[in-house]
């Protein structure tokens, strides 16, 4: 068995990982843009309106996006105690990528209106997204936990 959860645990890694790394050096360059050229959208009382429609849409899209994502998750690992360990991994590979989505799609727009209007409430908020992004990477521990496997037959 060990071989089979091995292989399926690195690939979900490797995806959660390109996320989060995709997601840091958006954010990275943006900051590098925002610094040496400012926001690309800076026309004085307009760029404020502008700043808040963005910034509300941006909330808003992380209230609903994040908790859906956790509860389609939830629903998605609802029954897996009943299934076999190769059913399993698929799902919850399937469920966690859903989850990471969820949370990337939030902090990329957050990160598109930090180098729009240069704000740095839009960075602030996308590194927190980052973070949590960062909080529910799959170790071998949460795994096992979410799936109900036993910890040793993933070392």
């Amino acid at each position: 068995m060990e071989q089979d959860i091995k292989p399926e645990t690195r690939s979900l890694k490797i995806v959660h990982i390109a996320l989060i790394i995709g997601t840091a050096f958006f954010l990275v360059i943006s900051f590098v843009l925002n610094q040496t050229t400012g926001g690309f959208i800076d026309n004085g009382n307009e760029t404020n309106e502008f700043k808040s429609l963005l910034l509300i849409v941006a909330n808003v899209m992380t209230v609903f996006s994040i908790p859906g994502g956790l509860i389609i998750f939830r629903q998605k690992m609802k029954n897996i105690d009943r299934l076999l360990l190769h059913q399993k991994l698929p799902l919850y590979r399937q469920a966690t990528i859903i989850r990471a989505a969820t949370m990337e799609g939030p902090a990329f727009m957050f990160i598109v209106g930090f180098m729009l209007t240069g704000s740095k409430i839009f960075m602030y908020e996308g590194l927190g997204i980052l973070m949590f992004m960062i909080f529910h990477f799959p170790t071998n521990s949460r795994i096992a936990r979410e799936t109900n496997i036993d910890i040793r037959t993933m070392e």
